[in-house]
């Protein structure tokens, strides 16, 4: 029988990158003469061809400067080790716990390498054999979260259900990605997006702490 699947996103749930990448934006943007404002940044990197990220500069231009704000802070990380997020506290131990139980995955707005680099530099790769990133979306030529597709397809590969499935995120985008896609959601409350924005894109339910997410999960499947 097919084990269940737990998909988490990546960047607010299981790591802590939101104050590398503050910094990250503040050294490229003055390098670039450019004003930045780091919550315009937060919440609309998920989709920076549609979303206001902040410098004051024409759409077409600025995801440009998307990109190659990515591609400095990839060369920062990779080359220096700076801005490499860490594992909010009680992570591992909670992957532990649900390894035994469940298939783990993640589904991220971040690239491929950069995702890769983090988990593997914390030992973490293998408790996630399956996942997908803004670089699978581009080369299978699909939209990314909230859009279903990322999930949809993740679940064909990996031959689940959506009835099967729990998806666990830190903002609107993972919870509608779910919706979206007939799955189930965990809203977390320790990352980017605050309760109140959260509940209004209709979770299954919310979790306050990372250490209590196995028995969420669990009273989730009893349902």
């Amino acid at each position: 029988m097919t084990r269940k699947l737990i998909v988490f996103d990546f960047d607010g749930t299981l790591v802590e990158s939101q104050s590398g990448f503050d910094q990250a934006l503040a050294e490229f943007s003055r390098s670039r003469s450019l004003p930045f404002d780091t919550v315009k940044m937060m919440h609309g990197y998920v989709d920076p061809f549609k979303n206001d990220l902040g410098w004051g500069v024409p759409f077409e231009q600025q995801s440009d400067l998307f990109e190659e704000m990515c591609i400095y802070t990839a060369k920062q990380m990779y080359d220096h080790g700076r801005f490499i997020p860490q594992f909010f506290p009680h992570t591992t131990d909670v992957l532990d716990q649900l390894k035994t139980l469940y298939d783990l995955a993640i589904v991220t707005a971040r690239a491929r390498e950069s995702t890769l680099f983090i988990l593997k530099h914390h030992k973490a790769d293998e408790y996630f054999p399956a996942y997908r990133t803004l670089c699978c979306a581009r080369e299978r030529g699909y939209p990314i979260k909230p859009a279903p597709d990322a999930l949809q397809c993740l679940l064909s590969d990996t031959r689940h259900s959506p009835e099967d499935v729990i998806v666990i995120g830190d903002t609107t985008s993972d919870i509608k990605m779910a919706n979206n896609a007939g799955a189930k959601s965990l809203a977390v409350l320790w990352g980017a997006h605050p309760k109140e924005k959260l509940e209004a894109a209709e979770p299954t339910a919310l979790v306050e702490e990372i250490r209590f997410l196995p028995k969420a999960i669990y009273d989730l499947f009893s349902r």
